[in-house]
């Protein structure tokens, strides 16, 4: 009995999150919840990763979670809300060929700290 919508949005562009998330606010309202769940990763041997993998990983993984929490924190502050970053047991378990993948998620694991610390006064 519930309708559900998709919302296209390249989540390491932030030309693409800023207009993303203001047409679902004026779809559906305020932000409550965030869940930043997008992430990519292979395994490869560091010698074998190329830069625009580099690039990709962490523009997805990293960058995609900051430009979302960006994007939509100007909707929660006063009003509060919930943010939920998810991140990996490889952000403290590296496995081999997963350098890449393991630091952006150890990289998302302090950003969420620090988010925490940092809104914390806001509610």
């Amino acid at each position: 009995g519930q309708t559900a919508r998709a919302y296209r949005v390249d989540v390491s562009d932030f030309g693409s999150v800023e207009p993303g998330v203001a047409k679902v606010t004026h779809d559906l309202g305020r932000p409550e919840v965030l869940v930043n769940c997008a992430g990519v990763g292979k395994f490869a041997h560091t010698e074998e990763e190329t830069p625009e993998s580099w690039g990709r990983i962490i523009g997805v993984n990293l960058t995609g979670t900051f430009l979302m929490c960006r994007a939509v924190l100007p909707h929660m502050l006063g009003g509060g809300g919930a943010i939920v970053n998810v991140s990996s047991t490889l952000s403290e378990h590296v496995a081999p060929s997963t350098a890449v993948y393991a630091a952006t998620k150890a990289a998302l694991n302090a950003l969420t700290k620090g988010l925490a610390l940092e809104l914390a006064p806001a509610g």
